[in-house]
């Protein structure tokens, strides 16, 4: 074989490999940034948003609203379910949530009128006023549903 011709395959061998092992440590290093991420969300989840919907929770309860905060361990979920007599929605109660997506918060809110609006923000943005200015508007859409509506 010429030798032009072998380092010409040579080359393009080592150009793979290069490519290969730059996508294994790209792949790596997003691996080590979501798990950094998750553990950092348990933080905030336990410390900022379980608190923050559990004051939202006990403001409503004397109101005659049924509210249950509700924590997921596999998927790192936490939702805050607001219902009163027979309020459901094709998934269940009405709810927000807030979980972990790929590096940013994912809020979920579902409603009898809505069927699961979903937002994303950085993890940096998820603060008490935060949670509960996401409940509070979950919370105005859910009753200005049933206005009129007695069950």
């Amino acid at each position: 074989m010429k030798k032009e011709i072998q380092d010409a395959i040579e080359k393009a061998v080592a150009g793979f490999e290069a490519r290969i092992a730059e996508q294994r440590r790209a792949h790596e290093r997003q691996v080590i940034e979501q798990h950094k991420f998750e553990a950092e969300w348990r933080r905030v989840r336990d410390d900022v948003v379980v608190p923050a919907l559990r004051q939202v929770r006990d403001l409503l309860v004397p109101t005659g609203w049924n509210c249950e905060v509700r924590i997921s361990d596999k998927n790192h979920e936490v939702r805050l379910l607001i219902y009163r007599d027979k309020m459901v929605t094709a998934t269940g109660r009405p709810y927000v949530g807030f979980e972990p997506g790929t590096n940013l918060v994912k809020v979920c809110i579902t409603t009898q009128g809505s069927g699961g609006e979903e937002s994303q923000f950085p993890l940096s943005q998820i603060d008490e006023d935060f949670v509960q200015t996401c409940a509070s508007k979950f919370f105005e859409r859910l009753a200005s549903e049933q206005q009129g509506e007695i069950h």
